[in-house]
């Protein structure tokens, strides 16, 4: 090839990668301070909720993280590979076709316009979002600004082969469509990550992170613990009674406005739920008590600015991270064909090769579809040699709630080498009532994998037996996972368990 023809190849790998880094940095950069930030409130926030008595979730040994960058930087990554991705794309995709096939027309300019500020105008539809707002402005300013810089500007020549990847993208788009379901993300990780050594790892990561990034962005109600402030009154029993009330509801009280999710202002014979000196429920103390959940939740969907955002959050995962993905593979093989047999043959070369990726991982989804089982069978099926056939009967004996006591064969699965057999074990568990099965779910509780931990905390939450929660406590205490102690916390309030002051 020409030196010609290598500069024409690197100049095409610059207009396609170019924009799309340029507005993930933009989208990184933002979403680490986003949760740099929100990590910085939640730290402030446990060591209020320890400084009062009560126990904090997460514990402190994951407070101790909150104030370094890692999470921040990893946690972040959650957001860039959502709704950064999203944004960027479509960016890009709008920014190419506006300029090279609409040719930047006055009355398209002014749609795009319009749009754009339709998007930001949402994510603050509830009042305003600093970083939202900051995604929704900067990564579309990188991206298409990135994308006149390397390209568009100079050849708006259409789309030419441009059909060829798009057309591999939408077959790929239509097959794997056919799973997508409530299921989808848990055949993903089962048949996709946990299967492997690889993809265990990408598991391990999301898990690690994740909620570093989901804590930034959470409404009121979908926090494991909230902070109030009581002021007032001067009555102690009014205020004792208030403070074991809402401790009921995994809202803590602390000392300080400034570390407080919910103000109660309980003055003038009533009672004010406020936020930033603004009263946003109002009503009188008896009533208050008498179900405080339905206030807290009337509180919740009054002071969530994040519901939008997270929307399109998740249109950003399902749809943005796919086809970046389907991007990075088809510009990593284009290159190296396009130097070996030109860039028109290449473009043909990498569409078919991305089309056979996609397919290859699409098969083990193939695997997690329902088999066809029946109680009589369920034996047979966990004594399989196959891997995928004992899966799926566990997971039939927890979606029909079958005490998996009644087939001995499930305690040799307990020390299965397959992570994702020994999760599906302990979720089989949570239906069973025998005794006999309890040591052995506690035994699962204290699994390397983290996981399975969450489904053996998951199983005892729904057996109902207050036995463990001594054991519950105890592990989530000496725990650095955060993912874990969520799914700890959730078995707890399902046994009944409730925040007490602990000194």
């Amino acid at each position: 090839m020409s030196n010609l023809h290598v500069k024409q190849l690197q100049h095409a790998v610059m207009a396609t990668l170019f924009p799309i880094a340029a507005g993930l940095v933009a989208a990184q950069a933002v979403a680490a301070v986003f949760v740099y930030g929100s990590n910085r409130r939640l730290f402030g926030h446990l060591e209020a909720i320890a400084a009062a008595g009560y126990l904090p979730v997460p514990n402190q040994v994951i407070a101790a993280t909150l104030k370094t960058l890692g999470p921040a930087v990893w946690g972040g990554l959650f957001y860039t590979l959502s709704i950064g991705t999203g944004l960027t794309l479509a960016a890009w995709a709008i920014t190419l076709t506006w300029d090279r096939l609409l040719h930047r027309r006055q009355a398209v300019t002014l749609a795009i316009m319009a749009g754009w500020i339709g998007i930001v105008a949402l994510v603050n539809w509830n009042g305003p979002t600093l970083y939202p707002s900051l995604f929704c402005i900067l990564v579309p300013l990188a991206t298409g600004w990135t994308t006149l810089r390397f390209g568009a500007a100079s050849k708006r020549q259409g789309l030419g082969q441009g059909w060829i990847p798009l057309a591999a993208l939408a077959l790929l788009t239509v097959l794997w469509a056919t799973q997508l379901d409530k299921q989808l993300f848990a055949s993903i990780r089962d048949h996709v990550l946990l299967s492997n050594p690889v993809g265990r790892s990408v598991n391990d990561f999301y898990y690690r992170y994740t909620l570093y990034a989901a804590e930034a962005f959470k409404s009121f109600d979908q926090k494991s613990l909230r902070t109030a402030r009581i002021r007032g009154t001067t009555n102690p029993e009014v205020r004792k009674r208030v403070e074991d009330r809402l401790a009921r509801f995994d809202v803590i009280t602390v000392g300080s406005d400034r570390v407080s999710d919910i103000v109660l202002d309980l003055s003038n014979d009533g009672l004010r739920l406020e936020k930033g000196g603004k009263t946003v429920v109002e009503t009188v103390l008896d009533p208050f008590l008498r179900d405080p959940a339905a206030f807290l939740s009337r509180y919740a969907k009054a002071t969530d600015r994040f519901g939008h955002f997270r929307k399109l959050t998740l249109i950003g995962l399902l749809g943005g991270f796919p086809i970046l993905l389907y991007i990075v593979v088809y510009a990593a093989i284009k290159a190296p064909l396009a130097l070996a047999i030109g860039r028109q043959k290449a473009v043909v070369g990498a569409s078919a090769l991305c089309l056979v990726v996609g397919v290859l991982l699409f098969l083990p989804m193939l695997k997690a579809r329902p088999e066809a089982l029946s109680n009589e069978g369920l034996a047979q099926a966990l004594s399989d040699p196959r891997w995928p056939r004992r899966v799926a009967a566990l997971r039939y004996i927890h979606a029909h709630d079958i005490d998996v006591a009644r087939y001995p064969q499930y305690t040799a699965l307990l020390e299965s080498p397959m992570v994702v057999e020994r999760y599906w074990l302990a979720r089989a568990l949570a239906a069973s009532r025998s005794s006999a099965t309890y040591h052995p779910l506690i035994s699962l509780m204290r699994d390397p994998h983290p996981n399975v931990v969450c489904q053996a905390y998951y199983a005892l939450g729904r057996r109902g037996d207050r036995r463990a929660v001594k054991p519950l406590l105890e592990q989530m205490a000496q725990s650095d996972h955060w993912y874990t102690q969520w799914y700890g916390y959730r078995a707890l309030r399902r046994l009944q368990w409730h925040q007490n002051r602990l000194r």
